[in-house]
């Protein structure tokens, strides 16, 4: 064998996208069965390739065993004929090696038989690679080409490597299928089956919509946003509770984007289906309201013991709480894990119940890890408060946020005094002693008639544009009265 032979062999491995070991085995597993014929039909035969040269070395194995438990000459021998055979130095249980002299002329027979066996092989590693390849891209998002509907309604899907197959159940019902269509699916199973792997895709689960979240959201990807819970009804509505891990992040807003641009796309890939962003909150009362959006609830009951919450809505908003088909109330009971028990108002009050209404959402909330990072920080920078240094969402987004002229004018009218620790106004007399007053004296935002009384008293710009404009306009009217005073004595005499 020359070197072109090996050659090919490379590049039939690049063609196929396969380990050049690989096909390498498959052409000595198929050269091996051509040479069984004739004396060699029931040997047992193994096949060598150099990798470099390209020379085939062929050997026969026998197994050493006692002469009394021979049953088959042809691959088993004694310690005697092993000896005989050049092998002195064997025992019972070893292996020997006999190399057997090359036949060039194997015949078409032979060669065809080679060819069917490699090509046999071949196929079984590219099976193999591809099934290892998507059995750890289980749980991922695929983008395919349809490529055609079977009779049982299946889809079959171009991915790349490979064709999957999205079956009746994991379809949308109100989606409608072409070939040559592009879509993202989900990677739900792979099953391994003698025509290779069958790969199953899904377009009904919810993993769906985190992967797009993920991929659409750099936030969620980060792990600064993340999605506590999915509930879905595929085709139709979808609500997404979410969590930001970091103080002053927007969960919601991230997610949105600007102009809705990030939760639009995912929309688009959804064909329009509705998606509601609840915030987690770990109070269940204020987490259920949060998720019967849009609804307004009246009063919230939660029953720990049935894990039920008894609801009460406006009578006029019933309707919106249970949603079309009671989609609202089904997702939102899947998302929260409560069974959720509606009543209008008028119901609730006329059965003498007493109205309890719902918390107040707590928009600065932060998963408990993330609570306790920030607070190994403050302990490693010496912070003796965390408190005290680290600001809520709402001071920091005042903080960043320019402030207009008349905000500047209110806060320097509205900024407290000097401080002392225990917070209150302190003012230092001529004699060196210090007086402390009451903060509440100056603090809060005064009335717009005291900031204007204050801006003529300190302002005298103001003052001296006024006067010039009174001035201007008795010089406007003199001038006017002396143009036109030969026109009045006419007038009079009229």
């Amino acid at each position: 064998m020359s070197e072109n032979f090996v050659a090919a062999i490379k590049q039939l491995s690049k063609e196929k996208n396969l380990d050049p070991d690989t096909v390498f085995n498959a052409v000595e597993a198929a050269m091996a069965s051509a040479f069984k014929k004739d004396d060699l039909q029931y040997a047992n035969l193994e096949v060598s390739i150099n990798k470099e040269s390209g020379e085939i070395e062929i050997t026969r194995l026998y197994a050493v065993i006692d002469d009394d438990d021979i049953e088959d000459d042809e691959i088993e021998v004694s310690p005697e004929r092993a000896s005989e055979m050049g092998h002195k130095n064997v025992k019972i249980g070893d292996e020997i090696k006999e190399k057997v002299i090359e036949n060039k002329n194997l015949g078409r027979i032979a060669a065809q038989t080679t060819k069917q066996v490699v090509l046999q092989r071949i196929r079984e590693a590219e099976r193999n690679t591809v099934h290892e390849e998507y059995s750890q891209q289980i749980g991922e998002l695929v983008s395919g080409t349809i490529i055609r509907i079977d009779q049982s309604r299946n889809v079959i899907v171009d991915i790349g490597k490979a064709e999957g197959i999205i079956p009746q159940v994991e379809q949308i019902r109100n989606e409608h299928y072409r070939s040559g269509q592009r879509i993202k699916l989900y990677i739900k199973d792979v099953n391994k089956i003698s025509k290779g792997p069958q790969i199953i895709l899904s377009r009904k689960s919810s993993n769906l919509v985190k992967k797009l979240l993920e991929i659409e959201v750099p936030e969620i990807s980060k792990g600064i946003v993340k999605i506590i819970a999915v509930s879905r009804l595929a085709g139709k509505r979808t609500k997404v509770a979410l969590i930001a891990n970091q103080i002053g992040i927007d969960p919601i807003g991230s997610v949105v984007g600007m102009r809705g641009s990030r939760i639009q796309n995912i929309i688009n890939d959804l064909n329009g289906e509705r998606i509601d962003l609840i915030r987690w909150e770990p109070n269940i009362a204020a987490y259920i309201t949060s998720a019967l959006s849009p609804a307004e609830i009246v009063s919230i009951n939660i029953e720990e013991k049935t894990r039920t919450a008894v609801i009460a809505v406006p009578d006029k908003q019933l309707s919106l709480a249970i949603g079309r088909n009671g989609e609202n109330a089904t997702l939102a009971a899947f998302l929260t894990g409560y069974t959720i028990d509606l009543q209008g108002e008028s119901a609730l009050i006329n059965a003498g119940e007493d109205l309890i209404p719902p918390p107040v959402p707590n928009l600065s909330a932060i998963l408990e890890d993330a609570a306790l990072e920030v607070k190994e920080l403050a302990a490693h920078a010496n912070i003796d408060s965390l408190d005290d240094n680290v600001s809520t969402a709402d001071e920091q987004q005042s903080q960043s946020v320019r402030l207009t002229p008349e905000q500047e004018i209110i806060q320097q009218y509205t900024q407290p005094d000097q401080k002392d620790s225990a917070g209150a106004t302190v003012s230092t007399k001529d004699d060196g002693e210090e007086t402390v007053k009451d903060q509440s004296e100056k603090a809060g935002i005064r009335f717009a008639e005291e900031i204007r009384d204050v801006n003529r008293a300190d302002d005298p710009k103001k003052t001296k544009v006024k006067k010039r404009k009174t001035q201007r306009n008795s010089l406007d009217e003199n001038s006017d009265e002396e143009e036109y005073s030969e026109y009045l004595d006419m007038f009079k005499e009229d």
